[in-house]
Formats: C-alpha cells, sequence, structure tokens
C-alpha cells in the first residue's frame, strides 16, 4: 500500500527537477511508509516499543522490496537486458536497504510507540 501511494504522489510531484521536488518526493516516502504501522498503532493491539521496532522494520524492509523490484526493471528496461547492471544494482539495494529504510523506519516507530500497560 505504501509503494502505491508513495509512486502515485512522487510521480506527480517529480514533474520538474529541482531540489524542492526532490525533498518533496523523499518526504513523501518516509512519511507513507509510517501509515500501516500508524493503522497496527491505531487498533490498540500492540502497544510496546518492541512492537513499534517490529512492524517499522517489516514495513521498511516491504517497501525497500518493492522499490528495488521497480528498480530493477527500470534498469533491466534501460539497458536493454543487461543483466550486469541488474545485479549490481541488487546488491547495492541489498547492502544498503537495511541500513536506510528499515533502520530508519523502525527506529521511529520504536520512538513514537507511546509505553502503555503495566510496565509503564
Amino acid at each position: 500500500m505504501g509503494s502505491i501511494v508513495a509512486g502515485f504522489f512522487e510521480y506527480t510531484t517529480l514533474r520538474s527537477s529541482s531540489i524542492s521536488t526532490l525533498f518533496s518526493a523523499a518526504l513523501i516516502e518516509e512519511a507513507v511508509k509510517l501509515i500501516f504501522p500508524i493503522v497496527i498503532f491505531i487498533r490498540g493491539r500492540y502497544r510496546s516499543e518492541a512492537d513499534g521496532l517490529f512492524f517499522g522494520v517489516t514495513c521498511g524492509m516491504g517497501f525497500a522490496a518493492l522499490e528495488t523490484m521497480g528498480y530493477g526493471l527500470t534498469t533491466l528496461l534501460q539497458t536493454q537486458g543487461n543483466v550486469g547492471a541488474l545485479q549490481e544494482l541488487l546488491l547495492i539495494r541489498g547492502l544498503l536497504s537495511p541500513v536506510g529504510h528499515a533502520a530508519w523506519t523502525g527506529l521511529v516507530c520504536a520512538v513514537l510507540w507511546p509505553p502503555t500497560g503495566e510496565n509503564s
């Protein structure tokens, strides 16, 4: 869901390539990744910081996987089927996505999840 929403908003935002539109696209992407964890939090079943971390990392990795598939398809089409270029992209994305998408979204969700329950 987050990839579709981000793709729609980023497409309409990136019609011109300026610093402000690139910054807007980054804000859209990062904000959209938080939709599912916020819905889970509002439903009220999972309320610990560890739950926030778990759902944040899960959403971040899911978003990264779908984004990598899109980049891979684009690379494959632009290079007219060069599998070497695709493998290079997948290696780089495989190394950087856990550090970027998963860690950032997990940490933000863990911080935003307010402590509730008996231990707070």
